[in-house]
């Protein structure tokens, strides 16, 4: 398993105490290496609160803070999370900062 692609989901602004749901599907096999927030402005995504599914199969169990998924590529946890072509990854997002946040979501893709 090799480094493929990074591909980038932009989520736009989610208003303080909003929601949204970001959806990508796969346009091949993949493994899912890493997933990283990055929020545009710099703000803090401690209570920027995410569901990831892959085809209603939920991988965060419940919610995640988007916190557990910023900082570094060397800081991120390690997922490998297999996604097959034409699978759809969800992300639902619910923005409880007190101001709006503006992220992108970047996957690591291996093959």
């Amino acid at each position: 398993m090799a480094f493929y692609a990074f591909k980038t989901i932009d989520v736009g602004s989610v208003g303080a105490g909003a929601s949204t749901e970001k959806t990508w599907t796969s346009d091949d096999d993949y493994t899912i290496h890493k997933i990283r927030f990055i929020e545009k402005t710099g703000g803090d995504l401690y209570q920027y609160e995410v569901t990831i599914s892959i085809d209603n199969y939920v991988i965060t169990k419940d919610i995640v803070s988007a916190y557990a998924l910023t900082g570094t590529w060397n800081q991120l946890p390690v997922l490998d999370i297999s996604i097959k072509k034409s699978q759809v990854i969800k992300f639902s997002i619910e923005n409880n900062e007190s101001a709006a946040r503006n992220c992108y979501i970047v996957l690591e893709l291996h093959k």
